[in-house]
Formats: C-alpha cells, sequence, structure tokens
C-alpha cells in the first residue's frame, strides 16, 4: 500500500497587484479583483486560481458607464459576467462575456506590473 500526504495540490493563482493593456485596467487582489475598462467597470469574484494550463475562467460583474453628469438618483446596473483567459508568464489574455451570451464584448491583452491605458466616458 502506497502511503499518500496529506498536502493540498499547489494551486496556482492570478499574480495580485495591477495588470494592464490598451482600455483595460486590472487590479488583482488575494480574494478578488477590480476592472476599469474605458467606458465600464467591474468585479471579479475569487479565489482566483488557474488550472493546470494556466487558465481561468471566472464569474464577476460588468458595469456600463456613460459620459456627462450622472444624476444622485441613478443607479448603476450591474450585469453579471463571466471573464475567461490564460496567463502565460507576464501576459494575460482575457475575454469578456456577459452571463447567458455565446458572444464575447471584448477581448483584451495585458501585462503584469503594468498600469492599463484608459480613455475614460466624456
Amino acid at each position: 500500500a502506497m502511503a499518500t500526504s496529506g498536502k493540498p495540490a499547489n494551486v496556482q493563482r492570478i499574480t495580485s497587484g495591477p495588470w494592464g493593456g490598451p482600455g483595460i485596467h486590472i487590479e488583482v487582489t488575494e480574494k478578488s479583483a477590480k476592472v476599469e475598462f474605458d467606458c465600464a467597470h467591474g468585479t471579479i469574484q475569487g479565489p482566483l486560481n488557474l488550472d493546470s494550463k494556466g487558465e481561468f475562467k471566472l464569474k464577476g460583474t460588468f458595469t456600463r458607464e456613460r459620459g456627462g453628469p450622472v444624476r444622485s438618483d441613478q443607479n448603476e446596473s450591474s450585469e453579471p459576467a463571466v471573464y475567461t483567459g490564460s496567463i502565460k508568464g507576464e501576459t494575460m489574455t482575457l475575454e469578456l462575456k456577459l452571463d447567458g451570451q455565446d458572444q464575447a464584448l471584448n477581448s483584451y491583452v495585458l501585462t503584469q506590473g503594468k498600469t492599463g491605458r484608459l480613455h475614460k466616458c466624456m
């Protein structure tokens, strides 16, 4: 009979800190991530684990923004979203889909440690 150690497998996670690219900036913490787009923002719920191939599929939210003044009684409308992608070295590819939709809203390439280049809605 083989004895097995009770150690859990080494779980890979998305590295904490900033990830950025054209039109996107993500701030990853140990338990979640905040996402800023040019004209939207969102969250990614953790844990932000990667599979053995460095890929991920994580649930979160997506909230569209609009330019101009915002009324104090105007509520933001977040939609459920799915963030999928992979990490190779310091490069992340990311695809955003609204929950229940087959077509991706957009895809991005981000670099670990970089600040995203955003052009916020005016």
